[in-house]
């Protein structure tokens, strides 16, 4: 049967062919197509489609290969990869899936492929799982310059994530695994619009990394930041050359490489990922050059694949995958009749020269036919696609997401996006390049028109006009008013006009925008060209805030600095409205105005109330602000409040966690007692040492290594059951009025319990064995328990002899206070627009203590400091912090960096 209905889709079925030759011919393309047909089972797990050349060298590819097996080998059972020595460099680069499609285009090793597709799968579900803690599609790692401490979601990793998931659908799609390609292919692009939409910065007009904790940009430029530029559909060509010209063609052009260097593998990857982007923009200067620097493969299988990657031509991208998937699905799914898919096949093959810059073009009337025939499919696709029944139980249970159906939609708008570049060639086939469109500006206010300026040029040859419509693909395009019989003659002043364009959403990120013209000319012939746009959505009004005297609430108030822009000149009011789910209020009132004069930019300031008593804790807040209906901006922070504590320690290790020591039996804050090296005495912790999220950094609390105490009382006006977290890198356990409820066994673990507050005083001890380069994190409640006011810890109320600590530490034993001594910090950056220092005086405070510009080179600041031992950092333009190059005194910082230390004598 389906023999039968191929052949009646040939040309000239049911006639007799003129001819042998053509008797011939025709038997055996039909027969081709029926073996087609027929060979293609109706389940989709259809057979692979055909790779095309290597891209490196057997040599490496076996490297590769080794190198991929040893950590595929290595795999834990929760999906992590054990990356270490020489394979570190793995866990910044996630491009395993695109080094073993390209080591096995070069060996053939299936086996090898099949266990990477399996391994590759299970990992990135685990970052994913683990390393996703806002559920936006970004993983979050350590900041790319080198603090760990810092997490921010990197457009670098995120890009290459991305590229990496899309090969990974490659190669399940070429291994016969059809409904785990969609999978990671849907993946793949959600992860690709969370990098376009969240990290491009429209003032640098580049990609850069979001701290987590502040939400804010961090302006470290890097090479790979450059890929989301490059991807299809969600950066148009205006802002991929905006890219380029300002940032990566200048890096490119300035690379000095001395002979006999080896490639590391950072390097070789930000020189792969500039080649990819320079070659889709067309910059073959700066390609060319940064080409012709030497080359080493002296870094390891990473280095040297990345190395000959960027000597090819072949882009990251997987160009034609939605149209291989999109082709694939079609075939195997029964849904579409045998000739459709074999007139999909042929027009995907056409599509394909005709996007391809080299080799010979299709003629126009095959081109237009492919075109057709893929839009066709489409269509009848889509309609399928709103069945129920259009995916098989089985289809959907090997589909590792939610929804097959949606997935598959979205596939279909990215593969009609490759035919609209098929269509552009046409078009430039037919007429030339004689159209030209670019934006009147790269932003727009959201809720106003975007302009778009067109201009058709007549070419060499001339064109015959007979109607000429623009607009918005997608939408109703308007017609140009031509005299009738218009001709562009050679020489003749090309058309003007403009299409526009409402942008309604996307306040604070890039706006992808598809732009079509659509020419008749007079023989009837119709082409349509497409101009793929970007614009970055601001909103109404943009909204900074600073926090003049910090965010920490220790006092009746906090100020919050509000500064706002004005970019719509029909914007007259801003409207604010104040959510704290902690029961935080504004001293001014939850919601109020702000008017706006002639300037474009007003400044106010609001306080947040502070309740009294006030827990300790982390405070999340929004002020959001409206222009009318319309989002106009959002602010989301936090205010804190650290415990406070009183310590005791060092006492000898030897007891252990299970050793009674006699702060167990009973806590007297004046109390003294024997310890390693001396008599021992309660101390008040510094609030320095303490961080908003329960931190306390056992080196500014106890002098020595040991077993160590630390001691809180929390007060409340009710009994409660409340969830305790301990956590340390060292063994710690919890008492809660004398009873031990939660212990951590071993360095870097965490305990979570439930425990009784009683209607008055509670008292909390934490016992650590550890050092003094020990953290130990305690915190009560959850996100049930937000109210500011819960509980009291105010130390001087509640614990009897606190006040006296206080007294004791300040006058050292009775003694007068010592004399402060004045210490100026001084850091020479000439590019910094701010600099503050932060430091174990401050709290680690940005807003306290900010550096002036002396000249233009240098930033100083003079303190006034109690005689002592301080940590510190250099902050840079409120993102980068640094070390203080003038001194050699550093210490670790706890969290596997370091800081600047700075001894104030008495």
């Amino acid at each position: 049967m389906k023999f039968k209905q191929v052949v009646e889709l040939l040309p000239g079925s049911g006639r007799p062919f003129g001819g042998r030759l053509r008797r011939i011919v025709r038997a055996l393309v039909a027969l081709r197509v029926a073996l087609l047909v027929v060979a293609y089972p109706s389940a989709l797990s259809a057979g692979p489609l055909p790779a095309s050349g290597a891209p490196i060298s057997t040599a490496t590819a076996d490297a590769v290969e080794r190198d991929l097996a040893g950590v595929f080998r290595a795999q834990d059972v929760s999906g992590t990869y054990t990356l270490a020595g020489p394979m570190k460099d793995f866990a910044r680069y996630p491009v395993f899936a695109n080094m073993s499609w390209d080591a096995h285009r070069s060996t053939g090793n299936t086996a090898a492929l099949s266990q990477a597709a399996y391994s590759i799968a299970r990992y990135y579900g685990y970052l994913f799982a683990t390393s996703d803690s806002n559920g936006n599609h970004l993983i979050e790692t350590p900041a790319p310059w080198g603090d760990d401490a810092t997490r921010v979601e990197d457009p670098g990793f995120n890009s290459l994530l991305a590229l990496d998931a899309l090969r990974l659908a490659r190669i399940n799609l070429s291994l016969r695994r059809t409904m785990p390609a969609l999978f990671w292919y849907d993946g793949a692009r959600s992860i690709e619009r969370a990098v376009v939409m969240r990290t491009f910065d429209p003032e640098a007009g580049y990609f850069f990394p979001i701290d987590v904790v502040t939400g804010r940009f961090a302006r470290h430029l890097s090479a790979v930041s450059a890929l989301p530029a490059s991807f299809d559909g969600l950066v148009g060509g205006n802002h991929l050359d905006m890219v380029v010209a300002r940032h990566l063609a200048p890096w490119a052009l300035d690379l000095r490489i001395p002979g006999g260097t080896k490639d590391t593998a950072p390097f070789a990857v930000e020189r792969m990922a500039a080649a990819s982007v320079l070659a889709g923009a067309g910059r073959s200067d700066a390609l060319a050059h940064m080409r012709a620097q030497p080359t080493s493969t002296g870094g390891g299988a990473l280095a040297a694949w990345a190395s000959q990657r960027a000597l090819g031509d072949e882009p990251l991208a997987d160009r034609y995958l939605a149209l291989d998937l999109l082709y694939t699905i079609a075939r195997a799914s029964g849904k579409l009749a045998d000739g459709d898919v074999v007139r999909l096949e042929s027009g995907i093959a056409v599509v394909k020269d005709l996007c391809e810059s080299t080799g010979p073009s299709p003629s126009l009337e095959d081109g237009a036919r492919a075109v057709r025939d893929i839009y066709t499919a489409v269509s009848i696709l889509r309609e399928r696609l709103k069945s129920t029944t259009f995916w098989s139980p089985a289809d959907r249970t090997a589909y590792p997401g939610v929804d097959p159906g949606i997935a598959a939609h979205r596939l279909t708008d990215d593969a009609l996006f490759t035919v609209r570049r098929a269509e552009n060639r046409l078009f430039e086939m037919r007429y030339g390049r004689v159209v030209t469109a670019s934006l009147a500006s790269p932003t727009a206010v959201e809720g106003e028109d975007v302009l778009l300026k067109w201009e058709v040029a007549p070419g060499t040859s001339g064109i015959d006009i007979a109607a000429i419509d623009a607009g918005v693909a997608g939408e109703s395009l308007s017609p140009l008013a031509l005299p009738k019989g218009t001709a562009l003659s050679p020489g003749a002043a090309p058309l003007h006009f403009s299409s526009r364009y409402r942008v309604q959403s996307g306040a604070g990120s890039l706006h992808a925008v598809t732009f079509m013209l659509s020419l008749t000319d007079a023989g009837r012939a119709r082409a349509r060209y497409y101009a793929e746009r970007t614009v970055f959505v601001q909103p109404p009004v943009s909204v900074v805030a600073r926090f003049p005297q910090g965010r920490a609430a220790d006092g009746r108030s906090v100020p919050i600095e509000v500064s706002l822009t004005r970019h719509s000149r029909k914007l007259a009011i801003a409207k604010y409205f104040w959510f704290s789910p902690s029961g935080l209020r504004l001293v001014e009132g939850n919601q109020g105005e702000i008017q706006f004069s002639a300037t474009d930019s007003i400044r106010t300031t609001l306080h947040v109330e502070i309740p009294s008593p006030c827990r300790p804790g982390v405070f999340p807040f929004t002020l959001k602000f409206m222009s009318g209906d319309r989002d106009a901006g959002t602010i989301a922070a936090t205010l804190f409040k650290p415990y406070q504590w009183a310590a005791l320690g060092p006492f000898p290790a030897s007891g252990g966690l299970d050793g009674k020591l006699p702060p167990e039996i009973s806590v007297g804050l004046l109390q003294t007692y024997a310890g390693a090296e001396g008599m021992l005495a309660w101390r008040p912790v510094p609030a320095a040492a303490c961080g908003p999220r329960g931190e306390i950094r056992m080196r500014d609390a106890v002098p020595g290594d040991g077993i160590s105490y630390l001691y809180t009382v929390v007060g409340c006006s009710y009994e409660t059951e409340i969830e305790a977290h301990l956590s340390a890198d060292c063994r710690a356990a919890l008492f809660v009025n004398g009873r031990r409820m939660a212990v951590v066994k071993a360095p870097g673990d965490s305990a979570t319990t439930v425990i009784h507050l009683d209607a008055d005083r509670n008292h909390i001890l934490i016992k650590a064995v550890g050092g003094t380069s020990s953290q130990v994190t305690f915190a009560l409640g959850n996100k049930d328990n937000l109210a500011a006011d819960e509980f009291n810890n105010d130390l001087s109320e509640l614990a009897e002899g606190y006040s006296e600590l206080v007294a004791r530490a300040n006058t050292a034993d009775g003694a007068q206070p010592e004399t402060h001594r004045l210490v100026t910090f001084r850091l020479q950056d000439a590019g910094a627009e701010s600099v503050a220092v932060v430091g174990s005086f401050n709290g680690w405070s940005p807003q306290n203590h900010r550096l002036q510009k002396r000249d233009k080179n240098v930033w100083e600041i003079t303190l006034s400091l109690a005689p002592g031992r301080y940590a510190y950092r250099f902050l840079i333009d409120q993102k980068k912090q640094v070390l203080d190059p003038s001194t050699p005194l550093t210490e670790p910082d706890g969290f596997g960096g370091r800081n600047s230390v700075v001894i104030v004598s008495r």
